[in-house]
């Protein structure tokens, strides 16, 4: 009977040990960075970690860039004492793991789309969603930015 009890409890520690998520076509998936029913396939994300020296310029960019946040979807979290705030609206996001980056671009299906150790310029992150297939078909309808 222990041989069993050990045998099972084996095999659900292998079953749920992985990083790697296989769907039933047994193709690689990733793991989704969260699972907000009012954020996915609705809003793209920047998850951003700063020095508090950092913070200001950060905020000051991302003013002049907010009629191009907006059209691309995005919102963007910084990370305050282990938690992630939104820059506009001060909402908190709850996520399935801390993010080890310091700049993270998670897509609507809530997939990591780029990864930076290093703070990115928003106007790269810009040209990234941009390539992206689903953006491709929202550019027709953005607004018209200074």
């Amino acid at each position: 009977m222990k041989i069993i009890l050990y045998s099972f409890f084996l095999f659900i520690i292998i079953c749920f040990q992985t990083n790697n998520v296989f769907s039933i076509h047994h193709h690689k998936r990733m793991l989704n960075v969260h699972d907000n029913p009012n954020l996915l396939w609705k809003k793209r994300l920047l998850l951003v970690k700063l020095k508090d020296s950092e913070l200001n310029d950060f905020k000051v960019s991302v003013d002049k860039e907010f009629c191009r946040i907006q059209n691309r979807n995005l919102e963007i979290y910084v990370e305050r004492k282990k938690k992630y705030i939104n820059l506009f609206n001060k909402k908190l996001l709850k996520l399935n793991f801390m993010v080890p980056d310091k700049v993270l671009l998670v897509g609507y299906d809530g997939g990591v789309k780029f990864k930076s150790n290093n703070l990115v310029n928003l106007k790269n992150v810009f040209e990234i969603i941009d390539q992206m297939p689903i953006r491709k078909s929202e550019i027709i309808k953005d607004k018209i930015c200074n």
